[in-house]
């Protein structure tokens, strides 16, 4: 069913409902294509005493893989190991849904590091951003 364009409205900062309907149709369409399992989004969060949030992870699990889209930590909580208990969740996590890899992306002035001394391989790197920056493209088998 073809409907007439009606509007193409930018949104700065869209909505969790919104991004929940773009992940529900692709997980829907892969689904009825390919007959893959539906995408999961997923996070682990850290809050202190006073139920502030400090560090957390977030990403989806899908098509037999785990996606870390975001991994932030305060930063007056740097140092202390929380980034890589996230990460080690989101493993264990990765473990359970039976993926076969995890993925991430990261900025050359980023985590590049992190991510290589928690087992994670450069699959390849992308040029050509704001002040000749590089964007690595991680991956970690399991």
């Amino acid at each position: 069913m073809r409907h007439k364009l009606l509007d193409v409205v930018f949104e700065k900062n869209p909505s969790s409902s919104v991004i929940r309907k773009l992940i529900q149709g692709i997980s829907e369409d892969a689904c009825e294509k390919e007959g893959m399992p539906p995408i999961e989004p997923f996070a682990f969060l850290i809050r202190d005493d006073e139920r502030n949030l400090i560090a957390g992870v977030a990403g989806a699990q899908f098509f037999g893989s785990l996606y870390i889209d975001q991994l932030w930590v305060d930063k007056t909580e740097r140092t202390e190991g929380l980034g890589s208990d996230l990460m080690k969740r989101c493993e264990e996590f990765a473990r359970e849904k039976n993926c076969s890899f995890i993925t991430l992306n990261t900025m050359d002035f980023q985590a590049l590091s992190f991510y290589q001394k928690l087992g994670f391989f450069v699959e390849f790197q992308s040029r050509g951003y704001t002040h000749g920056s590089i964007c690595f493209y991680l991956r970690k088998n399991l």
